[in-house]
């Protein structure tokens, strides 16, 4: 009885912990699209509360190697930023930093006293900003502790929720601009889960390495019934280039393109027992089809968008604006979330009068001008550990994972890459969707070899005399 009332914890634990996990990565794609701070955000991070408990209960950083410590040691400094610019600090200190004298001068004007205030120039969009990382964070901890097994789950489910996009994309199109099923605001253009047509683009894109990594495994799997997955994932792939051609995302299809390139290069990488050359026809084929498809579908009205618009958009005009923004809250920066204040403070008013900006249309200079310099530091330092572990899972790999979770691992390095691209001229990592997308990412370059011991002895424990 003692040995049984010993080993049911932990395997409860391991039973209740992976779906619970799953549900939570569902939960995020399905309403985390709109980065708008709504209430389906708030759902996401309400469920992703107990998750992070649970995942920071059960991780433990000396099973994870030296580049998993690093990971979770630059996760805290990226959480502890947002909150050092919330602590108040001295008037005399406060007011010797860079763009916070007109709001000195509404205190004297007012004739009150400077009161102790945050390096945020508002707090509660800073607020507001952190609880958004939730979700991400709760997600990655939790993919550190998952066995290979359910990680491979969470992969399949961002399959079908891609598939069930680019269904959706369909029917809002046929529905038109008023269409019930554009669950936010309303567009000529597919949006599937999203609010935006461009991040509808780059979670489809991004299913693109992660299905050629599934058809990898599948070419060196024997099992009977495999040709049923190659199919579903070739079906999958052409509804994808479909999908991402009718958003008429002009990033997304250059971002789409460069993802079938990658595919191409990891289908090449695994070329053992010729798996990879048999591969290579096999998707080229798919593409072709694929390709007709979306001509069909959106390339018309992609060039249309080109025409009408070209690149002469309003982001380029804002880019300047928040770079002249940037430059002047350095060197800590305006406060994370503050964007859309601060930017309205530099730009002309005729401009903020007939524009609504909510984002940079850069994450890059986004981060520069919320966070500062530290920000910076810490995205260095994100790169720097990026390559490591590229060079890693592409160079020496995992001796002791099977093809199948090599190969994702290293499709998720192209997934991190290509997002980081997207996020040059959008801001595809301001949504909770998208964010728990990289989240999971980021975990499979983490090795889950020490993690595997620990999950077979939940599963096989040995028996324990009285």
């Amino acid at each position: 009885m003692r040995a049984h009332a010993t080993v049911s914890v932990p395997l409860l634990q391991a039973d209740v912990f992976g779906p619970y996990t799953i549900f939570v990565v569902t939960l995020a794609m399905l309403f985390g699209g709109g980065g708008t701070y709504r209430w389906p955000d708030a759902v996401v991070q309400v469920a992703s509360l107990p998750l992070l408990a649970w995942a920071l209960f059960k991780l433990s950083p000396l099973e994870l190697g030296r580049g998993g410590r690093w990971a979770i040691g630059l996760l805290c400094a990226i959480l502890v930023w947002p909150l050092l610019q919330l602590i108040p600090i001295p008037p005399s200190l406060w007011i010797s930093l860079p763009g916070r004298g007109e709001i000195a001068s509404a205190y004297e004007a007012a004739g009150m006293t400077l009161p102790w205030l945050p390096i945020s120039l508002y707090p509660l969009a800073t607020w507001l900003g952190l609880l958004s990382l939730l979700p991400a964070t709760a997600i990655f901890l939790a993919m550190l502790s998952l066995e290979r097994r359910s990680r491979r789950v969470v992969i399949v489910i961002i399959f079908i929720i891609g598939f069930a996009s680019v269904l959706l994309d369909m029917l809002q199109i046929m529905g038109g601009d008023d269409s019930t099923l554009r669950f936010y605001d309303k567009s000529s253009r597919a949006v599937g889960f999203f609010a935006n047509p461009n991040h509808n683009a780059a979670f489809l894109y991004s299913a693109i390495p992660f299905a050629s990594a599934w058809m990898i495994g599948l070419r060196r799997d024997h099992r009977q019934h495999r040709g049923i997955g190659l199919a579903f994932l070739a079906l999958l792939v052409v509804m994808i280039i479909i999908g991402v051609s009718v958003t008429q995302s002009r990033t997304g299809m250059a971002l789409l393109f460069a993802a079938g390139l990658s595919s191409l290069l990891l289908a090449w990488r695994h070329d053992q027992a010729q798996s990879g050359r048999r591969l290579l026809p096999f998707g080229m084929g798919a593409g072709l089809v694929a390709l007709i498809l979306a001509f069909q579908f959106g390339f018309v009205g992609i060039a249309e968008r080109f025409e009408t618009q070209g690149f002469d958009d309003l982001r380029w005009p804002a880019t300047l604006i928040a770079s002249r923004a940037a430059i002047a809250n350095l060197p800590f920066g305006s406060g994370f979330g503050t964007f859309t204040p601060v930017y309205e403070q530099f730009a002309p008013r005729m401009l903020v009068a007939h524009y609504y900006v909510n984002h940079a249309h850069n994450d890059w200079l986004e981060l520069w001008l919320t966070g500062g310099i530290p920000a910076i530091v810490l995205l260095v330092a994100f790169l720097v550990w990026l390559v490591a572990a590229i060079v890693r899972v592409w160079k020496r790999g995992e001796p002791e994972a099977p093809t199948l979770d090599l190969a994702l691992a290293q499709a998720a390095s192209i997934v991190i890459v290509l997002l980081l691209l997207h996020s040059a001229l959008d801001y595809p990592l301001r949504i909770a969707a998208l964010t728990v997308l990289f989240a999971i990412a980021c975990a499979y370059l983490i090795p889950q070899r020490k993690i595997e011991h620990g999950a077979e002895l939940y599963r096989n424990p040995e028996p324990r005399t009285r």
